[in-house]
């Protein structure tokens, strides 16, 4: 008896000590790495309808929680695609409002009025903490829908993502200038110095930069941008503007991109344009 009784001891010891060296295993692999992997909040991500059959909702929240990607604004043509993943990953997920039934839509939902009575809809259903990308070209600022847009988005303070260039943006200024605006792509291919001046111009206008790859070339961060970052860190942001699905598989690629040229950075200054300014400017959604 005092045999069975002394294996039976020995047992639950060594059940125990196994239990605690997979507890402190599974600890070592999910704690999370601050030094080398810091956060990102990506506030360009797009899951249009090409996407979800190959990509799913349950995938995509992974992916982002792999790669220490606490948030995503994330918008979609139709909304549908939006709200799937929100319902997937709520906290994760920051829905972004558009106009766009199909991506087609991007030349020509400015003139379409039947755009008015879905956007009410999807702006009273209260799920909705940004607008767009909304893609809006020089002379395009005018019109019912365009003003709808606006005046919402005022209304409801709600951040606006737009795919514009300079000209555009300045249009978009002069109607509306308490618009707060995230400039989507750092309007694509405007020069650092133009980016500027429209910094200082509207203090209510910041920057996100996908698919600028003229920010690092063979693989150091650029003179010019960093002078840009360091004087303006509370303005920029980053995303990766995942507009079709060959840019989903290159996703982890554009993440570990944006970390490379950060890292060259002040340590307080990456951190302000890799996640704390868009957490900042999103707040009154989270």
């Amino acid at each position: 008896m005092k045999l069975q009784l002394s294996e039976r001891v020995q047992n639950i010891f060594g059940i125990a000590v196994v239990v605690m060296i997979l507890g402190t295993f599974a600890t070592f692999l999910f704690w999370p790495e601050d030094d080398h992997y810091p956060p990102i909040i990506d506030v360009q991500m797009h899951y249009h309808r090409d996407a979800w059959h190959s990509f799913s909702p349950r995938a995509v929240i992974g992916v982002m929680k792999e790669l220490n990607i606490p948030l995503a604004v994330v918008s979609s043509a139709p909304n549908e695609g939006t709200v799937r993943l929100l319902d997937e990953g709520f906290l994760s997920v920051m829905p972004s409002l558009t106009p766009y039934a199909s991506i087609e839509d991007r030349s020509e939902w400015f003139a379409d009025e039947s755009v008015i009575e879905r956007l009410r809809k999807d702006f009273n259903s209260g799920r909705f903490h940004g607008i767009g990308e909304v893609h809006i070209r020089d002379g395009q600022v005018h019109g019912p829908v365009v003003e709808y847009i606006f005046n919402e988005a005022v209304k409801r303070n709600l951040v606006l993502l737009t795919h514009s260039d300079a000209n555009a943006l300045k249009q978009i200024y002069r109607m509306k200038p308490q618009l707060r605006i995230i400039w989507a792509h750092a309007g694509m291919t405007a020069k650092t110095y133009t980016i500027e001046g429209m910094l200082i111009k509207h203090p209510n206008l910041y920057v996100e930069m996908s698919h600028r790859t003229d920010i690092m070339k063979e693989g150091q961060l650029q003179p010019e941008w960093r002078k840009l970052f360091l004087r303006y860190p509370k303005r920029f942001m980053v995303g990766t503007g995942t507009y079709n699905n060959s840019y989903w598989y290159e996703y982890r690629y554009m993440i570990g991109r944006i970390r490379k040229w950060l890292n060259q950075l002040p340590q307080e200054v990456a951190e302000d344009i890799g996640y704390r300014n868009a957490k900042r400017l999103y707040s009154r959604g989270l």
